[in-house]
């Protein structure tokens, strides 16, 4: 998924079996997925042996990744 400026929020599984990378130029990247690595601008790691892919990247937009409740 890529955005320009629209802001991206998603919520996984405790089940999830994804490879994550969230991403942004100048936006603001909030993660509080359990297993995943939070650094600055982007979000990244593996939910269980990673055999899915989720790459999210905005350049301006915010995204926010989180459990579903």
């Amino acid at each position: 998924l890529e955005t320009d400026h629209g802001p991206v929020e998603i919520q996984l599984g405790t089940a999830s079996d994804v490879t994550v990378q969230v991403r942004t130029t100048s936006g603001v990247v909030t993660c509080t997925m359990p297993g995943l690595h939070y650094a600055g601008q982007a979000c990244t790691g593996m939910l269980q042996a990673g055999r899915g892919q989720l790459q999210v990247r905005t350049v301006s937009g915010s995204a926010t990744l989180g459990p579903l409740p």
